[in-house]
């Protein structure tokens, strides 16, 4: 078998089927958890049947490790067979065509299956989205003791995105900053079945390379723990690593913090007793962990900017009030010392007090290169078309270029930094026509900005894009034109999960600017005729008029 995206033939593909394509799913009992059941293959199995029962049973197979998927291949391939190595997820609205070639009477037939795909995840669990892409899979279908049987399969299964993530849980990798200061989330999936083990051994595995520039494992290379996986026991899982020497204080409290703290996803387990080479660490204190606020919404109101409850501003106290032309607010996500506005072409920076120091920067583009983005460290950072294309700066008059390792990002015209300031969103280009970027932040050790590295362009999201957020360190929001209707006026909101799935919503028509909380249910849009509405949950409220803009922290 051979599996392939197909980019840009959607739609295209004619395919002589053996039969009409049928509605496709794996049974899901009634009982929780949920677990997929599939049959072996009929006894005189007809190819189509065959090929039709085996995607079935690969569906069900973390179930049983694959086991009953392996009864429909020739004895030789049963036992190399390595399905796990990538999953292939297809849309749950379609149903995979199977097309089989050849004579029957030869004992040797051709069958293609093909489905629009939606993602696929490889073997250390990262998610690939797929965008206007095919899955094309082709198997070798030969005769062994009379029955058809699947020869040579390629080291991947298909499965459609309702069974895979009902077989499937996305959870997190926790990696130390290289700060040594907070966790940063580096988002797997893995099957629910032996969560917690498939855990550790990506956390031994090490950080996909999309964020290794921003953490370090605390773990040493070449560390094992027992082949039988993490036990759990009352909910308290036993973790015994084999490891090199790991230096007293500092290192195994990151150990430590680590591996508790990725353990703790799982449902079954609410304590982790944790030793290194036989050597408890339960004496090991771990640091606490970050504390944003991200939720409580500020606004800009007649030269003031502040605290927003209700329809009650609270203003902050600060050395210079902003001008009349103040745009887009912006204050710390850890707390209330820095706050940053625009004003027509200069970023304004100041620190909370009185006395507090401020200072102005010349940015260029106007009010098009969007909000200022202030991270944990008090950082504020800007596109710049006169010194860029990206800046970072401090209340105090620091002020520096911020270098970007991928040359394919010009005429920045926001970025966002994470809440855990590990991550950057870089949208570039133009407005009718951009790019939405992901970056990983390299820091010194006390937190300044050193470049933004491995970039990667965003799949899976089309259109004329407004404006976008972050919504925690691990998801962000994007305003973006209806993908379904003529009128560019028509926009929608994606909500998206860093290595997950996207899920759109609806959102104002018009809107110029997003800003979102903790998660996507907190959202404030800024519309081209300056009006703000934010929704929280479900529902979309319009601000008071008197509100220039309404915004949440970072």
């Amino acid at each position: 078998m051979s599996g392939i995206l197909m980019f840009g033939l959607a739609g295209c593909i004619a395919l002589p089927l053996a039969s009409d394509p049928a509605p496709f799913e794996v049974s899901v009992p009634d009982v929780d958890p949920v677990e997929f059941a599939a049959d072996g293959p009929l006894k005189n199995s007809d190819p189509q049947t065959l090929i039709s029962d085996f995607l079935l049973a690969s569906a069900a197979g973390t179930n049983d490790d694959f086991a009953t998927a392996r009864l429909f291949l020739t004895a030789a391939s049963q036992q190399v067979w390595a399905p796990d190595d990538e999953a292939l997820i297809y849309d749950t609205a379609s149903s995979p065509s199977i097309s089989i070639k050849g004579d029957e009477g030869s004992g040797t037939l051709t069958a293609t299956v093909t489905v629009p795909a939606v993602a696929s995840v490889n073997s250390e669990g990262v998610m690939t989205r797929s965008e206007d892409s095919m899955i094309s899979s082709t198997f070798n279908l030969v005769q062994e003791g009379g029955q058809w049987r699947i020869d040579s399969p390629e080291d991947a299964f298909i499965v459609s995105q309702t069974a895979f993530s009902a077989a499937y849980e996305q959870a997190n990798l926790y990696f130390p900053a290289r700060t040594g200061d907070a966790l940063v989330a580096d988002p797997r999936w893995y099957p629910s079945r032996r969560l917690a083990s498939h855990l550790l051994s990506g956390l031994i595995a090490g950080p996909s390379q999309t964020i290794e520039a921003a953490v370090m494992n605390a773990i040493p290379g070449g560390t094992t723990f027992p082949a039988q996986g993490v036990e759990i026991s009352d909910q308290i899982a036993k973790v015994d690593l084999s490891s090199p020497t790991v230096g007293e204080g500092t290192p195994r409290q990151l150990l430590a913090w680590e591996v508790t703290e990725t353990l703790l996803q799982d449902s079954q387990i609410s304590t982790v007793d944790l030793s290194l080479s036989g050597v408890s660490l339960e004496g090991v204190e771990t640091p606490a962990l970050s504390s944003y606020s991200l939720d409580t919404r500020i606004a800009l109101q007649a030269g003031r900017i502040g605290s927003l409850a209700g329809s009650t501003l609270t203003p902050f106290d600060l050395p210079i009030s902003p001008a009349s032309s103040a745009s887009y607010p912006a204050v710390s996500p850890i707390n209330r010392d820095v706050v940053a506005w625009r004003e027509g072409n200069s970023l304004v920076v100041s620190a909370s007090g009185a006395q507090g120091a401020h200072s102005s920067v010349d940015v260029g583009s106007g009010n098009e290169a969007g909000a200022p983005s202030i991270d944990r460290f008090g950082w504020v950072w800007s596109p710049a078309s006169t010194s860029g294309p990206i800046i970072a700066t401090t209340p105090d008059g620091q002020v520096g270029r911020v270098p970007m390792n991928e040359t394919g990002v010009v005429s920045v015209l926001r970025v966002a930094i994470s809440p855990d300031g590990a991550r950057a969103l870089v949208l570039s280009g133009t407005p009718s026509n951009a790019t939405a970027w992901m970056f990983a932040v390299a820091r010194d050790s006390s937190g300044v900005p050193l470049g933004l590295e491995d970039g990667q362009a965003i799949l899976g999201i089309h259109g004329q894009i407004a404006d976008l957020s972050w919504a925690g360190s691990s998801s962000y929001v994007v305003v973006r034109s209806a993908e379904s209707s003529a009128d560019s006026d028509d926009m929608e909101l994606d909500e998206v999960a860093i290595g997950g799935f996207v899920s759109q919503s609806e959102v104002p028509d018009q809107a110029l600017a997003v800003s979102a909380g903790l998660t996507t249910a907190n959202v404030c849009v800024k519309v081209r005729s300056g009006s703000v509405t934010c929704r929280t949950g479900a529902l979309w409220q319009a601000m008071p008029a008197t509100f220039a803009d309404v915004r949440f922290p970072g």
